[in-house]
């Protein structure tokens, strides 16, 4: 409603606001380009087709002294803000905090932190990725920290290859169930220790050691051998 028709209790058709790519295509049947919709009570400047008063329309939004802060001294912020708290905001200052950061009011953050080359995902719950195929690629060093419970399920055949040393470290018990078959295939030598307790080997069928060389059993008070029908050492 402008000046001259508020004595009529007249207003305006409804007014087209101006963007920079506005339009639709094969695959976008409306809303194609950038659309920034002023909100209820914000400044806007108007402006005429043809300089026709019967057909105006919305150039673009203003700030003003009470919803505007300005760039910084060096103008070196930039930024895109919703209604709502959405952000992507841009900061070009090369000696600070050089950096593009989308972020939302619940507190999920994604940051390309272009002086330091890295990038950053935080989220106060859940982080989940979708995909047909994820490749992931180290060049030098990956840590894991998770806090609780880890659980991986593989559908079909799962493949570690170590080129180097690999260390397990299990603070509590350690459960390996295997329905088929295991078979271990160790060039060098085998150490097993048990500090505390017994060491039980249990088979249904039978137990078979081979050994090339030496088959050598010791221990500081006695050997047993119990069998249910015959037993024989040699």
């Amino acid at each position: 409603q402008f000046y001259w028709q508020k004595p009529l209790s007249l207003t305006t058709n409804w007014l087209r606001v101006q963007t920079p790519d506005a339009g639709s295509s094969d695959q976008v049947s409306s809303n194609r380009g950038l659309v920034t919709i002023p909100e209820v009570g914000d400044q806007v400047m108007v402006g005429f087709e043809h300089g026709d008063p019967h057909r105006p329309f919305v150039m673009g939004s203003l700030f003003h002294g009470k919803n505007g802060i300005g760039g910084d001294m060096e103008n070196h912020l930039k930024s895109i803000s919703t209604r709502s708290g959405h952000q992507i905001a841009f900061d070009d200052d090369e000696n600070g905090d050089w950096s593009v950061t989308i972020k939302d009011r619940g507190g999920n953050t994604i940051r390309l932190d272009t002086k330091g080359r890295n990038i950053e995902i935080s989220t106060p719950e859940t982080l989940t990725v979708n995909a047909k195929n994820i490749s992931l690629n180290v060049l030098e060093n990956m840590n894991t920290h998770i806090g609780k419970n880890n659980t991986l399920t593989v559908g079909e055949t799962n493949v570690e290859t170590v080129q180097g040393m690999k260390n397990t470290t299990v603070s509590r018990d350690m459960n390996v169930f295997v329905s088929g078959s295991l078979v271990e295939n160790i060039e060098g030598d085998v150490y097993s220790e048990t500090k505390q307790g017994k060491t039980v080997v249990n088979g249904d069928q039978g137990i078979d050691n081979k050994v090339s060389g030496t088959f050598c059993r010791e221990a500081q008070k006695k050997i047993r051998n119990n069998g249910g029908e015959n037993s024989s050492l040699f």
